[in-house]
Formats: structure tokens, sequence, C-alpha cells
């Protein structure tokens, strides 16, 4: 494994995805489609994006969680850690409309799996993902 190349790997496609925010598996298979990445874990590539000088890790939730990320995958969100060059970091107001955005899709989300679970006659779910619709419209008033 060369983590020169990886280096550059990592830091060419956090400079050129269009979405500045990556999930960091998506990092770790561009590595590892490149032979200096071979041989590269996915805690080892995680160790060296989080000492990286230019690389923000930003972690998503995790088990121990009211919400965690397995809740929201079965909800359609890869919640897992992400990465983004610290050049890329968006401003105040762009990341508050960006954060605006993905609580938009969120809600829709949520509605959709209401609707589509109160047409079945609804069990326990129901519940839960009421209060997470209101606690992502709580969200969305907060950020205003």
């Amino acid at each position: 494994m060369n983590l020169e190349r990886v280096e550059e790997l990592c830091l060419n496609y956090l400079a050129q995805i269009s979405t500045p925010l990556t999930p960091v598996r998506v990092l770790f298979e561009v590595c590892q489609r490149d032979e200096a990445g071979r041989d590269l874990t996915l805690p080892l590539l995680m160790d060296f994006l989080r000492a990286h000088g230019e690389i923000e890790v930003l972690e998503g939730p995790t088990g121990e969680e009211r919400v965690n990320a397995g809740a929201f995958a079965g909800a359609g969100f890869d919640m897992g850690p992400r990465a983004i060059l610290k050049t890329r970091i968006p401003a105040p107001r762009e990341m508050r409309g960006i954060l605006a955005a993905q609580i938009a899709t969120m809600k829709d989300v949520l509605g959709k799996a209401l609707s589509g679970l109160d047409a079945t006659g609804g069990d326990a779910r129901v519940d839960e993902l009421r209060a997470a619709l209101e606690r992502a419209k709580s969200l969305e008033e907060r950020l205003r």
C-alpha cells in the first residue's frame, strides 16, 4: 500500500466532486480501485483521514444514539462518516441552505413512509414516524 498515492487519490476526488461532503466509503472504493490502495482497510483510511491536515471527517450517528445509523439507512439515508476538504467547507449561510434542503428531503421521505403505513393499516412504527417527522419540523423551525 502506498499512502502517498492514497492521499493523492483522496485529495483529487474531494477537490473535484460536485458535492463536497463525501461518504468515506466512497473514498475507500476509489482507493481500492487503484493498485496503491488494494491493501487499504477502512479503519486505516479513517485514521489517515482523521489525522490529515487538509481533510475534516464528520462522524455519523453511532449505535448508541436514540436514532442510529440503521434507522437512517432504513429510510434511505447513508449516515456513515463523511469527509470534506477544509477549503470546501461552506460558509454559514450556505450551510443553512444545505441543511434546509436535507431537512426538506427527510420530511418528504418520512411523510411518504408514514402515508404508506397509514394506507396499509399501520402498526407501532406509525408513532415513531410521526415523532421523527415532528422532530424534523422542529429542527427546521430552529434552523430558520
